[in-house]
Formats: C-alpha cells, structure tokens, sequence
C-alpha cells in the first residue's frame, strides 16, 4: 500500500516580522516572505515521523533554474525579503546542517543518510508567481522515508511456536533527498545493512511494530505467480526484506523472510514515502 504523507508549510506575506534576511539583487521594491513551519511532535518512538527541526529553503529561477537564494533555519517562524518573480522553491527539511548554495544539479543528486533515530528528512517543492500582493504560498513536504508496519501473530495450530526477533534487513544506506518516480536514476553507491534486532520476552506470540526505511528500488520479477514464490531464491538482489525468527519446541530455530514490495508476489519496490504494512500469522 502506497500513501503520501504530508506536512504544510505557509509562505505569508507579511510585514514587522523578526529575522529579515535580504536577497540579493537589483535595487527594487520587495516582497517581504514570512516561512511559517507548521510542527507537530510525537514522544512515543526513537524516529519521529512528523517534527520539523530545520529547514533549507532554496529559490530557483523557473525560467533557467538558476539559483536565486538559499537559507538555513531552526525554528518556528523566518521572514525574507525577495524580489518578485516566478520561482521554483524546494524545501529540505531535517537535513540538521546548511546545505549550502546548491545547483539545480547539485540538489538533485544530494544523498542523505537513512534514519536511525530522531527526525527524518523531508522534501517539498512548490513554483510561485510572487508578486507584491501576494499573501500565502503553501508548499507539501513529504519524508524521505518508507513506514515499515509489522503485525504478526502465532496461529493455535502451530503449538508450541514462539516469537524470538524480529528485523528488517537489506536497507539502502544512503537515498536521494528527492526524485521523480519516473526517472530512472542509479542506485546510490551507500551499501546496505541490517536494522537493530528486536528481542522478543520469553513466550511471545504476538508482535508489532514499526520500522523506517529509505526507498530501495529492485523492481519487479513477474514469473512471481504467487506469495509463496516471493523468497530468496527469486528476490532481486538486495531486496528488502522482515526476519521473522521463532523457536519451535526446546531447541529447533526457524526464520521466516517476508519481503517488501507493493503486492505479495512479483513486486520488491519500496518507494520514498510509501506506507506497507505486513500481517503474518504461522
């Protein structure tokens, strides 16, 4: 399942307001651009999905992409000054330094660092006509970051199974800070590892969870007819894919392998953004 979460953030014309940065430019009457980031916070997990931390904010020229301006920000509220004119804007989110002032060319092959804990990066760009009456400019940013959701169960008929671990492994170490869907662009060259593995008490038959993820792009093998063909001797290489490890009995250890992907047969795509969740019961 694929969806698309995503966060505002207001452009407002606005005047008086705190931290004026200029732009530079020819001597002209200006726009003056409140960015008003519209934060939400969560306590109840190491990776937080939603709090906005710091922002670079890049003006394109949409004529020639040519780069007009860069800022770097914390907090909740900046204000700029900006001749009017029509821009392509791009926002990044949680990159937690300054990016710098980035080429059309250098932005779109940034690579950033998957999540391990804190905020995720996000992305959003938006094109506006600015003008001197203009009063709002919103902007979508969506996380760079794939929802891994996991719910798995030990059915009656299985006896004496039990539920040891579980991870995910075979995440992309590094992933562009955005792209088009569309566009066939090559694997980052960050390698792939596996997350932390996560123990389960003594006896348990019921677990779940969340994992994030940058996308990890293998494709589709579509002589994949059902889910039972889904394994590792059709997966693309370094598909993504859930450990399941259990006990049965005293002694005897088993692993099941769950891999990730749109459908439960021929697809192994994980996409920037995409929400999956996986049910398991055995």
């Amino acid at each position: 399942m694929r969806t698309t979460l995503f966060y505002t953030l207001a452009l407002l014309i606005s005047a008086g307001c705190q931290e004026i940065q200029d732009f530079p430019g020819k001597d002209e009457q200006k726009a003056t651009i409140t960015l008003e980031l519209h934060r939400q916070t969560s306590k109840t997990r190491a990776i937080d999905e939603t709090t906005i931390e710091d922002v670079n904010v890049f003006f394109y020229q949409s004529n020639n992409l040519g780069l007009v301006h860069h800022f770097y920000a914390t907090g909740a509220s900046h204000t700029i000054d900006i001749n009017p004119g029509d821009y392509t804007i791009c926002i990044a989110a949680n990159i937690h330094k300054d990016m710098g002032n980035l080429s059309w060319d250098a932005i779109s092959q940034y690579l950033v660092e998957r999540p391990v804990d804190g905020s995720v990066t996000m992305f959003g760009m938006t094109r506006s006509n600015i003008t001197l009456t203009t009063r709002i400019i919103s902007a979508k940013v969506t996380r760079n970051a794939a929802k891994i959701g996991y719910n798995i169960t030990v059915s009656p008929e299985a006896g004496d199974m039990d539920i040891l671990s579980v991870q995910l492994c075979s995440i992309p170490n590094k992933d562009y800070l955005y792209y088009d869907d569309r566009a066939e662009l090559p694997d980052p060259t960050g390698g792939f590892s596996n997350s932390e593995v996560r123990t389960m008490s003594p006896a348990t038959k019921n677990t779940a969870g969340i994992f994030y993820m940058l996308s990890n792009r293998r494709g589709e093998v579509t002589s994949i007819t059902s889910q039972e063909q889904k394994n590792a001797d059709k997966a693309p290489a370094n598909a993504s894919y859930l450990r399941i490890r259990t006990r049965k009995g005293n002694n005897k250890v088993l692993d099941y392998c769950i891999y990730l992907g749109a459908n439960n047969t021929y697809d192994f795509n994980v996409w920037q953004n995409d929400v999956q969740h996986h049910n398991q019961g055995g």
